[in-house]
């Protein structure tokens, strides 16, 4: 008994390494059987589907080469040898030659379908070879238009389950028998047995069969996961894909390497979409592939209204969004009326002013960040926004606030219903990152009032502005609003913004006052002590740059914290 112990471990370990779990087969079951015509005898290994010539091939452990009709129907015999072929594949259907792998001595032979003879042997064992009868299991060939030789080789090795690529010179020479191997995939480690391989070229799809484990597995190229499904059969050695002979009738083929048994199945997935209001959704491909494919959904919205989110299978709100058919889906998009409203807002800072418009220094010397700034102490705004390229006209990133209250002296922080990082352009106007006027996601209900984030807008609408080193301030009076657009320009006439002389007259117009280095709502001994003098004679994006040159400099003391010394913000507390 004491022998027996390594014995039944073992095999303990086997069963559990067998017994993996994956999707249930998605092919119509039963599936039909039409291997039936095969000569007794034959143990199909290996098939194709040849799409130039509409015919299924198959290569059997005795060395023969056998092809017929989708149905099983007209069968013919193409080649007979004595060697142990394994697998077949097609480079190129417009050409003469079918690939056939042989196993022991491991090989790919160049077959020519119009003389019957074999032409060229390309010799893998330098680099593939497994004891016994576990060599070359599975042949496909990926097609690769950059390629000079129209693509690669992918050849299955039974005794690791690893697949190896090869570079053979299937156009370039009608002779050369030289291998150029490329790489080895393993798509799971452990596994063995990699008994057949397809590769579809129209979703870019490696299917793979592990006879020994009953599974199906669609992967990417490289060899990494997409889907894997329980086979229904046993001895599961060959495997095709085919279009069918209509719409949405894509088929599987099958080869048992016992009683000449090659079942076909529908493997032609299926979506359902159903569309919730006023909107399209695009599909690339138009229709759904095999199993194991995938396809991408757009979401075209119709005027007046926007895209707002899938469920069902596909789960999200992306526009744009890709769904992998792995199993028959169902997919809901919903589309809700836009009444989106913009806001329209103009604002000067006194820093940048140069007497028409606001300079772009700051800008034009790559100093504005790519994302909004005021993450951090005093705003601490959690926000996203962000660009790739900052646009030429922007001056620097403002925060703007909302209010929602009956008057202007009770717009405090309690009263702040969304807040919102923006561009300012030179010649004032504030809009999004996408330079839209500012969206601020405001709904107008059905009663007339609007809401916010969900949140119902009762009162009246106030603006705030806030800028990192000049004083923040709020609108004087409640937000107009005119076609679903909120206007408000603070810079012109006077008391645009709420207080006493709130903002500074620079000739006519308004602007903010510079010169807050630490925001803290007051100009005052410690914006220079603390912030310019620390930064004097520094480049880049200070807040001691008071008039936002894009350098610390005498002049942004003297000329501007100077000049506004003891200013403070008026905005509610």
């Amino acid at each position: 008994m004491k022998n027996l112990k390594p014995y039944l471990i073992f095999i303990i370990v086997l069963i559990f390494k067998l017994n993996i779990y994956a999707d249930v087969f998605p092919g119509d079951l039963p599936g039909t059987e039409i291997g039936g015509s095969l000569p007794t005898g034959y143990e199909p290994s290996g098939t194709v589907w040849h799409t130039g010539l509409s015919r299924l091939f198959i290569v059997d452990d005795g060395g023969k080469v056998y092809s017929m009709d989708a149905d099983g129907s007209n069968v013919s015999s193409i080649f007979q040898s004595y060697y142990d072929l394994e697998a077949i594949c097609v480079a190129d259907y417009n050409s003469e030659f079918i690939y056939l792998g042989v196993e022991n001595p491991d090989g790919i032979f160049e077959f020519d379908l119009y003389t019957g003879q074999t032409k060229r042997f390309f010799d893998l064992t330098p680099w593939m070879t497994g004891p016994g009868n576990l060599g070359l299991e599975s042949l496909t060939f990926v097609k690769d238009t950059t390629n000079a030789e129209g693509g690669f080789f992918y050849a299955g090795l039974q005794n690791d389950g690893k697949i190896y690529v090869f570079q053979l010179p299937v156009k370039t020479s009608s002779t050369s028998i030289t291998v150029n191997f490329i790489k080895t995939i393993t798509p799971v480690a452990g596994r063995w047995d990699l008994s057949g391989l397809h590769y579809d070229e129209e979703s870019r799809v490696l299917y793979g069969i592990w006879d020994a484990y009953n599974k199906l597995r669609a992967m990417n190229i490289d060899g990494t996961y997409i889907a894997e499904w329980d086979l229904p059969g046993n001895d599961q050695e060959g495997i095709a894909l085919w279009e069918g002979n209509g719409y949405m009738q894509r088929k599987i083929f099958i080869a048992e390497d016992v009683g000449k048994e090659v079942w076909k199945y529908d493997f032609n997935s299926s979506l359902s979409i159903t569309v919730e209001g006023n909107g399209t959704i695009g599909t690339q491909p138009e229709t759904p592939g095999y199993y194991g494919s995938s396809m991408i959904l757009s979401a075209i919205a119709d005027t007046g209204w926007f895209f707002s989110e899938w469920n069902g299978d596909l789960v999200g709100n992306n526009i744009t969004d890709t769904i992998f058919m792995n199993s028959d889906k169902e997919v809901f998009a919903s589309f809700s009326p836009d009444t989106t409203i913009y806001f329209d807002l103009k604002v000067l800072l006194e820093g940048p002013y140069n007497g028409s418009d606001m300079n772009t220094g700051l800008n034009s010397s790559g100093n504005i960040p790519l994302s909004q700034p005021y993450n951090v102490a005093p705003w601490n705004y959690a926000g996203t926004e962000s660009v790739d390229t900052i646009p030429a006209d922007v001056v620097d990133w403002v925060l703007i606030e909302l209010c929602d209250t009956t008057d202007a002296d009770l717009a405090t922080a309690k009263t702040v219903i969304t807040r919102q990082a923006a561009f300012l352009l030179d010649d004032g106007k504030i809009v999004d990152v996408n330079s839209n006027g500012i969206i601020a996601g405001v709904s107008v209900n059905s009663n007339g009032s609007c809401s916010i984030a969900g949140i119902s807008v009762t009162n009246n609408l106030f603006v705030v502005i806030f800028h990192r080193n000049h004083l923040p301030i709020m609108s004087a009076n409640p937000v107009a609003e005119s076609d679903e657009i909120f206007t408000y320009d603070f810079t012109t006439p006077a008391g645009q913004a709420f207080g006493t002389d709130a903002q500074k007259n620079i000739g006519g117009v308004y602007a903010m006052f510079a010169g807050d280095g630490d925001a803290n709502g007051t100009i005052e001994s410690a914006d220079k002590n603390n912030i310019w003098n620390l930064q004097a004679g520094m480049k880049g994006y200070f807040s001691g740059d008071f008039n936002m040159d894009g350098q610390v400099m005498n002049h942004d003391k003297n000329d501007v914290w100077f000049e506004n010394l003891n200013e403070q913000t008026q905005i509610p507390q």
